[in-house]
């Protein structure tokens, strides 16, 4: 019989560098907190409190929980999924975060959520193509500022010879957030509007701390 070799893992899989990067986006948040500043932008406001592992309080994505204070306005919290390696490509999101976001929007299997909110969820990844991070922003922006039905159709595929609102990337994005089948039966998942309201309150963050050199790192 054939002895069965296994092949050596990455060192990126047994070195700990997931948990390295979990570690360093936390302590940029943390220097947020004691400084004032906020990597999810000045609409969030000022950090109030920062939650490891925080399952236990409803979020679905719990690798970090940001709890902050817009000036003059109520509470909102951000749950981040953390991840070193890419995630995001040309083809859209991850199948495992749609989902996340799809259960915590519907309030599928949790009290928290996210649809009755005005709190978000942020996917934080140690590499990003900068033409999927360019439409990302745009896509993003332009949402929040469009009703969704005018948004929808600006997503929708050109026909031959028709000039398009969208490019080919930023409908390859809007197509990767397609509500899963198992969570299709709990409540209004199928019209491009609820994608697009769901998206308004996704944010993608890019962190380098494990390129070398980082323009990231303090």
């Amino acid at each position: 019989m054939q002895e069965i070799v296994k092949k050596k893992a990455p060192v990126q899989a047994t070195g700990g560098a997931g948990f390295r990067y979990e570690n360093a986006v936390a302590a940029r948040f943390l220097l947020d907190l004691l400084g004032g500043t906020n990597a999810l932008g000045v609409d969030f406001g000022r950090i109030t409190r920062i939650d490891w592992q925080a399952r236990d309080s409803g979020w679905l994505a719990d690798d970090l929980v940001i709890t902050c204070m817009p000036s003059g306005g109520d509470c909102r919290t951000a749950a981040l999924s953390i991840k070193s390696s890419q995630q995001v490509t040309r083809t859209g999101f991850p199948k495992d975060f749609v989902k996340i976001v799809w259960a915590q929007w519907l309030g599928v299997k949790t009290d928290r959520k996210l649809r009755d909110s005005n709190d978000a969820l942020v996917l934080v990844t140690g590499s990003l193509a900068h033409n999927v991070k360019n439409a990302w922003s745009n896509f993003l922006r332009d949402a929040l500022s469009t009703a969704p039905e005018r948004m929808a159709a600006r997503l929708s595929q050109p026909a031959a010879d028709d000039g398009s609102q969208s490019s080919a990337l930023q409908r390859a994005l809007f197509e990767s957030f397609s509500c899963p089948q198992v969570l299709r039966s709990n409540g209004d998942t199928d019209h491009h509007v609820a994608a697009i309201q769901l998206m308004c309150r996704v944010q993608l963050l890019h962190f380098d701390y494990e390129v070398t050199p980082s323009q990231d790192h303090p």
